[in-house]
């Protein structure tokens, strides 16, 4: 089933998002999450209609979840754009990501001033990041732009 998230289920979204932080082999994994800015984010995205939080749960609770939020096109546009920040849902089946896709577009569609639906995928966050490319392309989307990173190494974080 898919469901709006509870307050309640901030643990369990917290611990999905370490393991796969954790397995994913995913180039910032080296990094701690600090678990009171996720935990307090992820209480915003409840209580915030800007914000997105959704999960898939097979009745004991949430196995993946989406969260995401609607930021100013540019940060000074008066219309905005709908974008994940966390899209994890490892343990779940096809059918239930596209479901959870869907309640996410829909919640797009549903504020007026939203234009685009940005969905990132990048090899920081995921070893097989083409595969889920092909995912999100198969559901309507297109491949816009690249994104050109360069490391600092005297980050001591």
């Amino acid at each position: 089933m898919i469901r709006n998230a509870k307050v309640s289920d901030i643990p369990k979204l917290l611990s999905i998002l370490k393991h796969a932080h954790k397995v994913e082999q995913g180039r910032y994994r080296q990094f701690a999450i600090d678990e009171a800015c996720f935990k307090e984010l992820a209480f915003e995205a409840i209580r915030s209609g800007n914000m997105f939080l959704a999960v898939i749960d097979h009745g004991e609770g949430p196995i993946g979840f989406l969260m995401g939020v609607l930021e100013r096109l540019y940060l000074i546009a008066k219309v905005r754009y709908a974008t994940d920040l966390f899209f994890v849902c490892d343990q779940a089946k096809g059918r239930e990501i596209q479901t959870l896709l869907k309640k996410f577009e829909n919640w797009a569609e549903n504020h007026p001033d939203v234009v685009e639906i940005w969905l990132g995928v990048t090899s920081a966050s995921r070893n097989d990041w083409q595969r889920l490319g092909k995912f999100y392309q198969k559901h309507g989307y297109a491949q816009e732009g690249a994104i050109f990173q360069r490391r600092i190494s005297s980050c001591q974080a």
